[in-house]
């Protein structure tokens, strides 16, 4: 139910938030800032998953980016055992962003929260428990013929490329393993690291998935940090190789 053919997300409510602009990111990165305020990182591919499929079936005009963002760090708290009050991410929200919403009725605040939790259960029936790549890549990784301290070095790459996938609509188009493995496989190629294994490595997990497909997965993640000047700053010879390995087309 939750799985959408690409061309199908032209035709969806909201098909001109659902691909990665600046303005998508910079909505990404405010739900991103609530849960680093909060500590509660373990939610946020909870909460993303949540706010791409809730944008497959609304709109912008019916429901505004923000609330929604917040709403579903709620409900994402409360499903992967990380809860937090809903007063806790409004304290968040208006220490993050003052201007905005410093100024705004703590109560009425709380309600429109708790209001657009409501909508967003039965927008997904209810069905809340979503399957995450992180696991994947540490079950993977195993298998790699590489020291321990290379495999943390390369998972830990790969699990900032995760992170960086919840600001893209991977999750609505690819099952959480195929996002592991491309990723992995994105890791290992911009840090040019020999795994000792076969090319297709991932045929032992997954069947029929050929370079092409995984290079469009790793695209699609790489053309999000052209609007991120944070990965930029933080990771600069991992953003170099990828400035590379997009300009020959790998």
């Amino acid at each position: 139910m939750w799985m959408w053919i690409s061309p199908i997300t032209t035709t969806v409510p909201s098909r001109h938030f659902i691909f990665v602009t600046k303005e998508d990111w910079r909505c990404c990165s405010f739900t991103t800032s609530e849960v680093k305020e909060i500590k509660a990182w373990p939610t946020i591919g909870t909460a993303s998953i949540y706010f791409h499929r809730f944008y497959m079936f609304h709109t912008l005009q019916e429901f505004p980016r923000e609330i929604v963002a917040m709403g579903c760090l709620f409900l994402a708290g409360k499903v992967s055992e990380t809860p937090k009050k809903c007063k806790d991410i409004v304290t968040a929200a208006q220490n993050v962003f003052p201007t905005v919403y410093g100024n705004k009725n703590r109560n009425a605040f709380v309600d429109e929260i708790m209001g657009i939790e409501r909508v967003l259960l039965q927008t997904m029936k209810f069905d809340l428990q979503v399957d995450l790549p992180y696991q994947y890549l540490i079950d993977y990784s195993k298998k790699f013929k590489l020291t321990k301290p290379e495999i943390n070095s390369l998972v830990h790459t790969s699990w900032t490329f995760v992170n960086d996938s919840a600001f893209t609509t991977l999750c609505l188009i690819w099952e959480p393993q195929v996002i592991a493995v491309a990723l992995l496989h994105l890791s290992i190629t911009v840090r040019k690291v020999n795994i000792g294994l076969p090319e297709c490595w991932w045929n032992e997990y997954i069947a029929n998935l050929s370079n092409n497909l995984i290079d469009d997965i790793c695209h699609k993640v790489c053309s999000s940090y052209c609007v991120s000047r944070r990965f930029r700053t933080t990771f600069p010879e991992i953003s170099r190789h990828l400035c590379i390995w997009r300009q020959n087309g790998a």
